[in-house]
């Protein structure tokens, strides 16, 4: 069981025990369980307080052979997990070289992985992005398992897919996810097409909406991230309003260049920033002839001498130490040896 672990807490670890035994149809009493970790702390485990990991990795190398090999009922630890990152640790080590025969039980059981899939969805987060500082990863969820549906040409496994592609995804999820998961939707063979091609149009719509309501907020920075995961989005799916929102921000970028180049922003609030950077590639790419402007060379010349200012800095570090000439932070040691016989030299021998 902690193979699909890792490590965990210790009640975690018995309780899914406890249902693994059970589900083979054998005795899980907790003093079988205790004994059995006794035997085992040192040697395969490391039972810290109430946590449990594996003692080194080479027992996860033999408790995935072990696995590969049809030694454990692959039915019966699906069944068991409690987390979708227990599910997770069993299909890498089904994509490994010597995992090959956990492969062979994934695909002979193809329905128990869906249920699991399905049962332990919740444990990902649904809060939306920033909450108490917690990414969601729904959008990430939904796109690992439409890969693995694909990799084990499960439609059982799709199905749960297809079952949770909703707007809840887009309101819980980075844009970058989403466009990740629009595009391994797009390659799916597995999800119907009326299915796909709805949750795309929701995820189309939901960026040329941000893409407005950050321009009329005049959001320049915003404006064009969003642009950016836009246009990653499969061909086809961005209707006529892409063209009006796209000569805005166009010109909205236009006057926050101007701006910038005519501003005194410190550097450090400004030009280490991507967007920055991402502003000029934008305008590159969709304002013909904006490199031969002013404003476009002032801006991209104070970048330039930015990263060469700050390709100096990370190659001139040097400490200056008191009546000694500057040491390098790269460590050299006959040098520092020659620095402190010198210093040590100038000190005033005790009377």
């Amino acid at each position: 069981m902690l193979f699909t672990f890792e490590y965990a807490e210790l009640a975690a670890i018995e309780a899914a025990w406890s249902r693994y035994r059970e589900k083979r149809g054998r005795q899980s009493d907790g003093r079988l369980f205790r004994r059995a970790l006794r035997i085992l702390d040192g040697t395969m485990l490391t039972v810290n307080g109430g946590t449990v990991s594996f003692h080194n990795p080479s027992v996860i190398d033999y408790l995935r052979f072990h696995l590969s090999a049809g030694r454990a009922d692959i039915g019966a630890l699906l069944a068991t997990a409690g987390h979708a990152d227990q599910l997770y640790r069993l299909v890498a080590a089904a994509r490994m070289a010597d995992g090959r025969g956990i492969a062979e039980a994934l695909v002979a059981a193809p329905e128990q992985l869906a249920d699991a899939v399905r049962d332990t969805f919740d444990t990902v987060s649904s809060r939306p992005p920033g909450i108490d500082g917690e990414d969601s990863n729904r959008a990430g969820h939904l796109e690992w398992i439409v890969d693995t549906a694909g990799r084990l040409d499960s439609a059982p496994l799709a199905a749960v897919a297809a079952e949770r592609l909703d707007r809840s995804v887009v309101d819980a999820s980075h844009e970058w996810k989403l466009v990740s998961l629009v595009r391994e939707l797009h390659h799916s063979h597995l999800i119907p097409t009326d299915c796909r091609e709805e949750f795309e149009t929701m995820v189309a719509d939901f960026f040329l909406t941000s893409l407005a309501e950050y321009l009329d907020g005049e959001l320049v920075e915003l404006a064009v991230d969003c642009h950016q995961n836009l246009v990653y989005l499969p061909y086809g799916l961005l209707d006529k309003r892409y063209d009006q929102l796209l000569e805005r921000l166009v010109d909205a970028a236009v006057t926050e260049l101007h701006r910038i180049a005519g501003s005194n922003e410190a550097p450090g609030d400004i030009w280490h920033s991507v967007a920055v950077i991402e502003l000029l590639d934008f305008l590159l790419d969709h304002c013909p002839g904006i490199e031969s402007e002013e404003a476009y060379s002032v801006v991209n010349d104070r970048l330039s001498k930015l990263r060469e200012a700050r390709k100096a800095q990370r190659t001139d570090r040097t400490v200056h130490l008191p009546g000694a000439w500057p040491v390098s932070r790269i460590h050299d040691a006959g040098r520092e040896s020659e620095v402190i016989a010198e210093m040590m030299s100038g000190l005033r021998q005790p009377g």
